[in-house]
């Protein structure tokens, strides 16, 4: 799967993959609440959640829209193009079925199960490449929902026999994601992100980073950041890169957020709609 790709890729320092999943949060706004632990595909405070996700950098736009059931399960996720996504939940497995814009079925390259806990949010998943070759990334949490450990295994890497990634939460924030690659020559691979937080609150529940609320998937792996990430710190081979968030605001909620990257003078741009009850 896409995940078992982007740990590998991470290692060999694709700044734009490393935090690979999603953790870098937006929003201000919402009426406060008691904190539950969010039902599967379930945004943290059910108040307001994401409707729409758009990056305006991009020619085309790139975009998906959510759908969600009466209990605020993501059922439906459909994108610029009109193809389209459905999520169903049985028993411990989360099942995804693709579609093009003309309803018809998407077969995958991959043989993929993914396997949820109670709290909805996806523990161990299996890619099957081949008959010979398959890939498990298994999840671990913290009591309260958090993404703590990755561990990647698998065959379809040439040079990589493992990837593990350390997640530390402080006060609802991931601060640090730390990753490590064991090679089969014997030698490791390293990098280190670190992370800074504003004093705004992520009410909506977002999963950002980069372009990255545009992938549903983000909202399987543990409960989003209590708030609005300031700067980014990326570290790899005796290199420091550091990126910066900015959010435009409209009615306590995000509706654009710009990062900006170490040299570049362009930014990544993310539009921002949501629906409210």
């Amino acid at each position: 799967m896409y995940l078992a790709e982007k740990l590998i890729t991470v290692m060999k320092h694709n700044i734009k993959v490393l935090a690979v999943l999603m953790f870098i949060s937006i929003a201000y706004g919402c009426k406060k609440e008691k904190e539950p632990t969010p039902e599967p595909g379930q945004s943290k405070t059910p108040m307001c959640r994401v409707k729409t996700v758009r990056d305006d950098d991009r020619q085309p736009f790139r975009s998906v829209t959510y759908e969600y059931d009466a209990n605020g399960k993501i059922t439906k996720s459909i994108k610029q193009d009109g193809s389209y996504t459905r999520y169903e939940y049985s028993g411990d497995q989360l099942i995804l079925k693709e579609y093009t814009q003309l309803d018809q079925p998407i077969k995958s390259s991959a043989e993929i199960t993914r396997y949820v806990n109670t709290q909805g949010y996806i523990v161990k998943v299996i890619s099957k490449l081949s008959q010979f070759v398959s890939d498990t990334v298994y999840y671990t949490y913290s009591s309260d929902g958090f993404l703590i450990q990755e561990i990647w295994r698998g065959q379809s890497s040439s040079s990589t026999k493992s990837t593990t990634i350390i997640y530390t939460v402080e006060n609802g924030n991931t601060v640090t994601i730390k990753g490590v690659s064991e090679k089969f020559n014997g030698t490791r691979d390293s990098t280190v992100s670190s992370f800074t937080f504003l004093s705004v609150e992520n009410k909506a529940g977002l999963y950002q980073y980069l372009s990255g609320d545009n992938n549903p998937m983000s909202r399987f792996y543990g409960r989003p950041n209590k708030n609005l990430i300031n700067t980014h710190t990326n570290k790899y081979d005796n290199k420091t890169e550091v990126s910066q968030y900015n959010y435009d605001m409209k009615d306590g909620l995000p509706s654009y957020s710009y990062l900006s990257l170490p040299g570049n003078p362009d930014y990544f741009k993310t539009k921002y709609e949501f629906e409210c009850k």
